[in-house]
């Protein structure tokens, strides 16, 4: 494997392949896997309890369902600031440059710090920040508004949540290699991400 003075190389993500990189991670239980099943699971509960409640009451709304599935769409298309929420977030860490990229055959979109170690509780905030942030937008959006409002950010940020699983992926990556003090560097150039481990944990290997 390679080396340097510190580290050695635990494993490599290609950006051409990051969804075939992070689909094993997403098998995992853990806190990540967890809080991304379980926030679809809570989406889709919702709108399958207004559903019933609108069928069994016989006031079917079809505005309410439009309005869910406009929302799931608004969701997706929060990507472009999505992303900038990581780029913001690695400036905060400290990265002097962000690079954005997007695979279109794959739908795959990422921010990327080129040649910037991030540890694990680095790393953690730069992933979580995009789904906190609009999450907890949404969330008061709908509280503060009206039933039709109640549908359309539900749908909202079930699609946004959806569109994260990249980020949960990776952090429960990160998360079941964490005692091995895993840091990422992204190599912008190679078009490809390194995970690198202290020489000092090697023997865990």
């Amino acid at each position: 494997m390679k080396t340097d003075a510190h580290f050695i190389l635990k494993d490599t993500m290609s950006h051409k392949d990051i969804t075939g990189f992070i689909k094993p991670w997403m098998k995992k239980k853990n806190v990540y896997t967890r809080i991304y099943n379980y926030t679809l699971m809570s989406g889709l509960f919702l709108a399958g309890a207004w559903l019933g409640t609108m069928l069994s009451s016989g006031e079917f709304r079809f505005e309410v369902v439009n309005h869910f599935f406009l929302g799931a769409m608004l969701g997706v298309f929060m990507i472009p600031i999505h992303e900038g929420l990581h780029g913001i977030a690695y400036k905060m860490m400290g990265a002097e440059s962000v690079q954005y990229r997007a695979n279109w055959r794959k739908l795959v979109f990422y921010a990327a710090a080129n040649d910037f170690p991030a540890g694990y509780k680095e790393f953690r905030f730069v992933a979580l920040l995009p789904f906190s942030v609009i999450t907890v937008l949404g969330l008061m959006i709908m509280i503060w508004s009206g039933f039709e409002w109640v549908a359309l950010m539900s749908g909202f940020i079930l699609g946004h949540a959806a569109c994260c699983g990249g980020d949960f992926g990776l952090l429960s990556y990160m998360h079941e290699h964490k005692e091995l003090d895993v840091i990422t560097i992204d190599d912008m150039e190679k078009g490809e991400t390194r995970f690198m481990i202290r020489k000092l944990h090697s023997e865990r290997l």
